[in-house]
């Protein structure tokens, strides 16, 4: 489920994890539904699926782990499902990833007194992500500065090469508007992250 990714394409896998999941559910293993729901919905955006598709496909499995006994698997699909909401609301323009699903800047100082590092490296790369691609790159570089710390605790996930992507991304941004050593540093860093994508 969360490897596979490397090898073949993780859309692919999508449909397989959410049949896995119905399975996990007709016989009452919970654990193994919400570990392929989650699987499943967190890949979903990042292998191309429209925001309408993915509310399509993933309501009952974003309702079902909201009413999970597996709550530590929570915080991951409240804060994908929140990207997910923030980038279909047209008015949400301000970059933070807040509303009705999560509140990452609520929710982070517990997560890091907890040391909950599969949610951190999940939250922190999807807030830096919607940073981003709201323009808020001082966010965005805070965000996915956290995440990079935690993403040890996720390796064969796909949230990985996706952090590092978006690392890239707002270190390139942040390099177009800084000059002399700052704009080298963000060129520097910016390789690294694409570097380690390989």
């Amino acid at each position: 489920g969360f490897t596979r990714g490397w090898a073949r394409p993780q859309r692919d896998q999508i449909p397989r994890l959410l049949d896995r999941r119905m399975a996990a559910l007709d016989v009452g293993d919970e654990t193994f539904a919400v570990y392929c729901g989650a699987a499943a919905f967190y890949s979903s955006w990042p292998s191309g699926w429209t925001l309408p598709a993915i509310a399509r496909r993933f309501t009952p499995v974003l309702d079902h782990a909201a009413h999970s006994r597996q709550r530590q698997a929570w915080p991951m699909f409240a804060s994908w499902g929140q990207l997910h909401r923030c980038l279909a609301d047209g008015e949400h323009q301000d970059g933070r990833l807040v509303g009705d699903l999560w509140d990452w800047e609520l929710e982070k100082p517990r997560l890091l007194e907890e040391r909950d590092g599969n949610s951190i490296a999940h939250s922190a790369t999807v807030a830096g992500m919607l940073a981003w691609l709201m323009g808020d790159v001082d966010r965005a570089l805070d965000d996915l500065g956290l995440a990079n710390r935690w993403l040890d605790g996720v390796l064969g996930q796909l949230v990985v090469p996706v952090q590092r992507t978006f690392h890239a991304l707002a270190h390139l941004s942040a390099a177009e508007r800084a000059s002399g050593l700052r704009r080298a540093h963000h060129l520097q860093r910016a390789s690294f992250h694409a570097w380690r994508l390989r």
